[in-house]
């Protein structure tokens, strides 16, 4: 009997890693590692990050020294969702009281952001939404359910 219960403890004990090994990837930690295009980000560093809208806006560097005076900010965000190959699909974003948008979560597809480090301010990440500011406003309500069905992992 004493050789059955240590035979069974070894084998639960041998089988525990790899059950938590297996599920360490369902939620995403603020230490965590996430990509946005061709960088790698922190969770930690989107997490509270600063959403922009800019007047006539185009991309040319991920890497700027400071915020331009005539973006405007718009929201902050809240929560970060990825796909199953760890890339940012998703941004839940608390809008701002001068964004005009109706809901207190919207949920903004990461083709619709840019990310950008900002140099000299311990390498702050912001976002750029560049989908105007009726496309922000008028983004209905973040749906937690319809984003799960999707696939998408916080």
């Amino acid at each position: 009997m004493k050789h059955l219960l240590t035979t069974t403890a070894i084998t639960l004990l041998t089988a525990l890693p790899l059950q938590a090994e297996s599920h360490a990837g369902a939620d995403m930690t603020a230490g965590a590692s996430v990509t946005a295009g061709a960088r790698d980000l922190s969770v930690a560093s989107l997490m509270q990050a600063t959403v922009y809208m800019p007047e006539n806006y185009t991309m040319d560097t991920t890497d700027i020294t400071a915020v331009p005076r005539i973006w405007d900010a718009v929201g902050t965000v809240e929560q970060v969702f990825v796909d199953d190959d760890g890339e940012v699909a998703m941004l839940v974003v608390a809008p701002s009281g001068d964004s005009n948008a109706q809901a207190e979560r919207i949920g903004i597809d990461a083709a619709d952001l840019d990310l950008m480090t900002i140099r000299g301010d311990e390498g702050r990440v912001v976002a750029v939404y560049t989908g105007g500011m009726d496309g922000f406003a008028g983004t209905g309500a973040f749906d937690q359910a319809a984003v799960t069905d999707m696939g998408l992992k916080p």
